[in-house]
């Protein structure tokens, strides 16, 4: 079963992608052969960095870019992990003490394991500790930094005969690991492809794809994007599909979740072929879900390509793309990205002027003042989230300025949600130094 397994996997890993040349630009990546599974994130320190897998090394490995000047160039890049071992599907995060966090999968002759390492630099890492360690196909690593400093990896695994999801946590910053509260969510039907995210409220949404086919035919016609929520870790809601296929079939894969700071609104991103007229390549497609109402018309956002990633860029309103594509259907697929903006779903119903702010200094170190203008006084609030999206502070001012203060606040990025009457929202971002 395991080399059967193997040489479907190889050949399933890369999805022919048609000729179809369309909205690709922002290439961020140009090695001669294959950088696939790119993983998107903001540091503390403002920079972004790109994890993702490059064939173009004697032996599949982990490489690392970084941009210093908001994603719009890439100015490094290095192998961050090289094995004998084939390694796929970085997963990297930063923990609020600076600590970089990654988790990928490896295929060594019959053994599919899930992998963790971590950095204080994102250069060097620790070596990679394995997860999983059973005969069982373990793969499709996600992982999670929550609002209590766990770390939570979610994948993928046909121990139980099926593909199932399971969940690892590690309390204690990645030294020892054991299985988190509802260890797997299964089904008679293949589970697979597994994203975990926590929303600005603590609450947990998981998607995956959901198929009837064989374990590893994660590319069938049957796949649906399913979700469920939880507000404490292993109590979940009921399963809900957002796709619905009925006739024809789409073959949705690969989802992932994201929430827009500027409106609190959540996104599902997924790759599908349901744009297309004819062919086989798939297409990447946004999904909305408001105030817990899943929203069932998708968009198609980005040219032929798969595997979407999305985070909120430096300008208000702003979200960064990064996706794979062969744009030129010439059997090289490279990492790209793309700008998005939603500024205007800013709702100031009852002005007839825009609201603008005035924040200095930002960055800051002991103290800022936010003020607004152009606002009759009103009662405001101001309410401030970490990087991994956990609130740490709240203010109510009357006078349409807030002064921030240090206190406790590590040095780091922060994003800020004013809120106030008539359906005002406003957000944005600050430094701490």
């Amino acid at each position: 079963m395991k080399s059967i397994f193997l040489t479907i996997f190889l050949f399933l890993l890369y999805p022919a992608i048609s000729a179809q040349v369309d909205t690709c630009y922002n290439r961020i990546t140009s090695f001669p052969n294959n950088d696939e599974d790119s993983w998107i994130m903001q540091a503390s320190d403002g920079n972004y960095y790109v994890a993702f897998f490059s064939d173009s090394l004697p032996t599949p490995s982990i490489l690392i870019t970084r941009s210093t000047d908001g994603a719009l160039t890439w100015d490094t890049t290095w192998i961050a992990i090289a094995m004998t071992d084939s390694c796929y599907y970085p997963c990297l995060k930063q923990a609020p003490d600076g600590t970089f966090h990654m988790t990928f999968f490896t295929i060594a002759g019959g053994a599919v394991d899930v992998f963790y390492t971590q950095s204080a630099d994102a250069f060097t890492w620790t070596t990679p500790l394995n997860l999983t360690m059973n005969p069982a196909v373990d793969w499709m690593p996600n992982l999670l930094i929550d609002h209590n400093g766990f770390l939570i990896v979610t994948y993928a695994s046909d121990a139980g005969g099926n593909m199932d999801i399971y969940f690892l946590m590690s309390t204690d910053g990645g030294a020892t690991w054991s299985p988190a509260p509802g260890t797997f969510v299964t089904h008679p039907y293949q589970d697979n492809m597994p994203y975990l995210y926590e929303t600005y409220d603590s609450t947990y949404v998981l998607t995956w794809q959901r198929y009837n086919d064989s374990p590893y035919n994660y590319l069938s016609a049957t796949n649906e994007i399913f979700y469920k929520t939880t507000a404490s870790f292993g109590s979940w809601s009921a399963d809900d599909s957002i796709t619905y296929d009925t006739s024809p079939l789409y073959t949705d894969i690969l989802p992932a979740v994201y929430q827009n700071p500027l409106d609190s609104e959540i996104y599902i991103t997924w790759t599908t072929n349901r744009f297309l007229a004819a062919g086989n390549n798939v297409e990447l497609s946004m999904s909305g879900i408001a105030a817990g109402a899943l929203g069932h018309l998708a968009t198609e956002i980005t040219c032929n390509g798969y595997y979407a990633r999305s985070i909120s860029g430096d300008t208000l309103g702003q979200i960064i793309i990064t996706w794979v594509a062969d744009p030129g259907n010439d059997g090289v697929r490279e990492i790209y990205l793309r700008f998005m903006d939603k500024t205007n779903s800013v709702d100031i119903y009852e002005y007839d002027n825009a609201v603008a702010y005035t924040l200095f200094p930002n960055p800051f170190s002991t103290q800022a003042t936010l003020k607004l203008d152009n606002l009759p006084l009103q009662e405001l609030a101001l309410t401030l989230y970490n990087s991994n999206g956990q609130q740490v502070h709240q203010l109510v001012s009357f006078e349409n300025t807030f002064s921030i203060q240090r206190n406790r606040l590590e040095p780091g990025l922060y994003l800020f949600n004013i809120t106030g009457k008539s359906n005002l929202r406003l957000s944005g971002k600050i430094a701490v130094e």
